[in-house]
């Protein structure tokens, strides 16, 4: 009875130990699997962070593209307007030379 004892203690040390081995390998691999669920939220955090600044600088670059287009308007407007002054003032010079020349006839 007691070399029979002695191998199902074996046995049955032997089966614990398994069965820590193979509880520890869970655990390891609960962990890693943890692990790389943190790394795959992160990576999605950072694809969504990567497309939040994609569309902010587009939104930026429509807002620059607006601002030169006004900018663009506004000078031309001036210079336009300018142009009208100068052609006025021209008119005026002329009429005035063309005065001065009568008289001087």
């Amino acid at each position: 009875v007691y070399k029979q004892d002695l191998f199902f203690l074996k046995k049955l040390t032997q089966c614990l130990n398994r069965q820590q081995s193979l509880q520890w390998t869970l655990q390891g691999s609960q962990r890693l699997q943890e692990q790389s669920d943190r790394a795959e939220q992160h990576l999605e955090q950072l694809r969504g962070a990567k497309t939040e600044r994609r569309q902010q600088e587009s939104h930026f670059r429509e807002e620059e593209g607006k601002k030169e287009n006004q900018r663009r308007e506004f000078l031309k407007a001036q210079h336009q307007q300018r142009e009208k002054q100068l052609a006025k003032h021209n008119q005026m010079i002329d009429g005035q030379e063309k005065k001065r020349l009568a008289l001087l006839r």
